[in-house]
């Protein structure tokens, strides 16, 4: 297989981390890897207003009811209360990625990948987690993820098989 230098394309959409694939932690099921993300931006017991309601409403129970790329929105527009996310970011992605492809499709999708170099460029200039389109430079932390998630998957697979024998 080709390497695969995008997530936005329709055939490696479902490398993205707007996917739609149930992601559960502490109790609470987040529709994507990104609502997790955005939700691990904010204490478990932080709190925000309901504009509908007045009531107040768990943040990461709200993140968890909006579509994924209104997550990204609410948190561009709330300040993060969890001040020790930003060195734990890289560890809390990894834990969206792994519980993401153990799941079916994802899991039998990224397998079938081979050892194809994924990349997850992009042209909002996220040079962290991807790279930019136009001139391939950035850290590429998420397809970095995505590739070691697919080694553990595959060593995983090999020990099963092995163990059949």
């Amino acid at each position: 297989m080709s390497d695969i230098l995008t997530f936005t394309k329709p055939e490696t959409r479902w490398l993205s981390n707007m996917a739609y694939v149930n992601i559960e932690h502490k109790g609470i099921i987040y529709p994507s890897t990104e609502n997790f993300y955005q939700a691990m931006k904010y204490y478990k017991e932080s709190t925000v207003t309901n504009p509908t309601t007045g009531d107040l409403i768990n943040v990461r129970c709200l993140i968890a009811s909006l579509p994924p790329t209104e997550s990204k929105k609410f948190s561009r527009l709330h300040q993060m209360t969890n001040e020790f996310f930003e060195v734990n970011k890289v560890h809390l992605m990894q834990i969206a990625q792994r519980k993401k492809y153990v799941q079916e499709p994802f899991r039998s999708k990224l397998l079938a990948t081979g050892d194809a170099h994924l990349e997850e460029g992009n042209w909002w200039k996220d040079v962290f987690w991807g790279t930019d389109i136009k001139t391939r430079k950035g850290e590429n932390h998420l397809g970095k993820i995505i590739m070691q998630v697919r080694a553990e998957l595959r060593l995983q697979e090999e020990k099963e098989n092995h163990a059949n024998v």
